[in-house]
């Protein structure tokens, strides 16, 4: 063991040392009554028989070394006791460990046209449309991260940042309940632009983190995008930030079961999120089911997964040392209580 360790130890409340004045005060004031008690004693006159008796009658049980050892327990005990009462504590300097899980930024990037309201999968047993398997299935993603950081941006016509980035996982979740069709609009023309919120709100965050990323749901423009796509390349690899995209519907109009529906169906379009995930180092994944759109997020998770991070300081805690004298004054207090209950003081 380090020498140096061993003696790093302090009182955390050493005003109760002041204890010890009274008690030493107190001891010196009956010491001095001890003194002058013989001499104001008045003496006493026994028959010489009964005087001789007495002599060979009060003969001390200890020798005179042992009796002033024991007349010192009591003031042992106090000490002990005053020494647990200023709390003596030691210092444990830890180094720095760990996080439990990585930490990054991830932007979730919505579409909401009109297109999301297709019933291409199915939840359980029961058809689901595009938008309520992405919202159940982004909860379970979100849940699975809570020592990640999320922002939620939507768009359609028009493109929303409907989350900032938070840690607050819970309030992601309640909101993501909120997504429906129709929120930002019928068509989807403001894809860039939804892009564009979601690299500005991860250049603006912290950049210690070590990763950060966006998720793209789409189903593929059905319109031209209003911000060039070029451009949201080019401030996405300045940035370092990849775009993974998640192709949802069928890719050809086949797909189609329903018998009649007022809403032309839309089949997936691939090119505009291949370009994306090609040119900023993610990957496009294309989902034909609820499970496939599970097993694609934790692709992502696993592709983008975090060093741990490390406590830059090493963490100090306190090692109480209390019990150790306070453990001591009780057994010296036992011992004095067993010696004069057997008569030997």
């Amino acid at each position: 063991m380090n020498f140096d360790s061993a003696l790093d130890w302090y009182f955390a409340q050493p005003a109760w040392f002041a204890l010890l004045l009274v008690w030493l005060a107190w001891q010196a004031l009956r010491q001095r009554r001890h003194w002058l008690a013989p001499s104001q004693r008045k003496p006493v006159f026994f028959h010489p028989l009964i005087a001789r008796f007495m002599r060979q009658t009060d003969r001390p049980k200890h020798s005179q070394s042992a009796r002033n050892s024991l007349d010192y327990l009591p003031t042992m005990i106090m000490l002990l006791l005053v020494s647990a009462l200023a709390q003596p504590q030691r210092d444990i300097q830890q180094p720095p460990q760990l996080s439990a899980k990585p930490v990054r930024d991830i932007a979730l990037v919505v579409e909401s046209s009109v297109s999301f309201v297709l019933e291409d999968y199915r939840l359980g047993q029961q058809p689901a449309t595009r938008m309520e398997v992405v919202k159940h299935v982004l909860d379970q993603f979100v849940a699975g991260l809570a020592q990640n950081r999320f922002s939620l941006l939507l768009y359609a016509e028009q493109a929303y940042t409907l989350v900032p980035m938070t840690a607050d996982s819970q309030a992601l979740r309640l909101n993501l309940q909120r997504l429906q069709p129709y929120l930002a609009g019928r068509t989807d023309e403001a894809m860039g632009e939804a892009l564009g919120l979601a690299l500005r709100d991860l250049a603006q965050a912290d950049a210690g983190l070590p990763k950060r990323l966006i998720v793209l749901i789409s189903d593929g423009l059905q319109q031209p995008s209003r911000l060039d796509l070029q451009r949201i390349v080019e401030y996405a690899q300045s940035l370092d930030v990849p775009i993974y995209t998640i192709g949802i519907g069928a890719g050809s109009q086949t797909a189609d079961l329903r018998t009649h529906s007022g809403l032309i169906y839309q089949a997936l379009e691939t090119d505009s999120l291949r370009f994306l995930a090609e040119q900023t180092g993610g990957q496009f994944f294309q989902v034909g089911g609820q499970q496939d759109l599970k097993r694609v997020l934790s692709d992502i998770e696993r592709r983008q997964a975090a060093p741990y991070r490390q406590d830059e300081q090493p963490r100090h805690s306190q090692q109480d040392l209390s019990v150790w004298p306070l453990t001591l004054a009780l057994i010296l207090l036992m011992f004095t209580a067993i010696v004069r209950l057997r008569g030997q003081v």
